[in-house]
C-alpha cells in the first residue's frame, strides 16, 4: 500500500480530485488532499497575509499531522510550486515526485516568472476560463466553475526556495497535457523529455486532467516510479 498526498492549483481545492481519489482507494492505496489557505473550503481564510510560504507550511504541516512518513507527492498546475519547494523539508519521507501539467519552478524563481503574462500586484488573480484550459465540457464545467475563488496575489510573485539541485535518488514524473494550448507547462516538458531523472509523459486533453481523464490520470499516478 501506498499512500498520495494530492495538491490543487490555483483557484481550486482539494475538491478537483474528487473523480481520482476513488480510483487510488480502489486500487488499494491511501490518499490525502490537503487544501491550502484561502483556497476551497478554506476560502474565509484569505488575505494579504498569504503568500507561497503558506501554502508550503500548510503542505509541510498536513504531511507532519498525518503522520505521513512515506508517500508520493503529486502537484497539478500551481501545486507544482508549492510540492517544489516543500521538497527540501520532506525529501527524507517522498518516494517519488509527480507533476500533472504543472510548473516545477528553479530556486528563486517565482510563478510570474513563468506566467505569460504580468501579474499586478496588490490585486488577487481571477480564475482563468476552463475553455481557455482546453476543457468543453458543460458538466465539469457545472462542477468546477461555482468553486472556483480568487488567488492570492503574493502566492504567484513569492521566489521558490526549491533545491538548487534535485536529489537524483527520487525518481520523478512529468505529465504534459497538450490540449491546453498555448501553454507554460510545453516548455517544461521540453526541458523534461531527455534529462534520466524525469519519466515524461503526455496525456490528449486539457488542462484539467484529472476532471477530463481521471482513470488516465489515476494511471499515471499509480504508476509512477519510486525510490528503492
Amino acid at each position: 500500500m501506498t499512500t498520495y498526498v494530492l495538491v490543487h492549483g490555483a483557484w481550486h481545492g482539494g475538491w478537483q480530485w474528487r473523480d481520482v481519489v476513488p480510483l487510488i482507494r480502489a486500487a488499494g492505496h491511501e490518499v490525502t488532499t490537503p487544501t491550502l489557505t484561502g483556497l476551497g473550503e478554506r476560502r474565509h481564510l484569505a488575505g494579504a497575509h498569504v503568500n507561497l510560504s503558506t501554502h508550503v507550511a500548510d503542505l509541510v504541516n498536513h504531511v507532519y499531522m498525518e503522520g505521513l512518513e512515506r508517500f508520493v507527492l503529486v502537484g497539478w498546475s500551481y501545486g507544482g510550486m508549492v510540492t517544489t519547494s516543500a521538497f527540501p523539508h520532506l525529501h527524507e519521507r517522498i518516494q517519488s515526485m509527480v507533476y500533472l501539467d504543472a510548473f516545477v519552478p528553479e530556486r528563486g524563481k517565482a510563478l510570474e516568472d513563468y506566467a505569460p503574462h504580468p501579474v499586478e500586484r496588490g490585486q488577487d488573480m481571477p480564475p482563468i476560463t476552463l475553455e481557455d484550459f482546453g476543457v468543453h465540457d458543460p458538466d465539469i464545467a457545472a462542477f468546477v466553475n461555482p468553486r472556483l475563488v480568487l488567488q492570492p496575489w503574493r502566492t504567484l510573485t513569492e521566489p521558490s526556495q526549491a533545491f538548487a539541485e534535485r536529489p537524483r535518488e527520487i525518481p520523478h514524473r512529468y505529465v504534459w497535457c497538450r490540449g491546453f494550448s498555448p501553454s507554460p507547462f510545453a516548455g517544461f516538458y521540453e526541458q523534461f523529455k531527455d534529462d534520466p531523472l524525469f519519466d515524461v509523459h503526455v496525456l490528449d486533453t486539457g488542462h484539467q486532467c484529472m476532471l477530463t481523464m481521471p482513470r488516465e490520470t489515476a494511471q499515471l499516478i499509480l504508476g509512477a516510479p519510486m525510490r528503492d
